[in-house]
């Protein structure tokens, strides 16, 4: 019963480690906007942004998260990208983008 118990544990860690090497979840901690194009609804807003006046001087995560903390970033990180992963598995997003 203890070999099984073993077994299961880290069959669990290493489906965890499999899943988040697979889904380059480490990838979107980072601010780069070549992160948020990795959803494929993205990519005209990523050409919108790369044409315009604030190219240089905004990201996307300038816009589009909370600047008061990194905790209240990484908050919004979490939930974003949860929220976006089930609309995207269920196919309920939509295409309008909010600041």
């Amino acid at each position: 019963m203890r070999v099984v118990a073993i077994c299961s544990v880290v069959a669990v860690i290493g489906m965890f480690f499999y899943l988040v090497a697979e889904s380059k979840m480490l990838s979107y901690l980072s601010g780069e906007p070549e992160v948020c194009i990795t959803c494929h609804t993205m990519n005209t807003h990523y050409a919108t942004w790369q044409h315009s006046s604030h190219r240089g001087r905004a990201t996307c995560v300038d816009c589009h998260l909370p600047r008061d903390s990194v905790f209240n970033k990484y908050m919004a990180k979490a939930r974003d990208g949860f929220n976006h992963s089930m609309a995207m598995t269920f196919k309920t997003y939509g295409y309008n983008l909010r600041a």
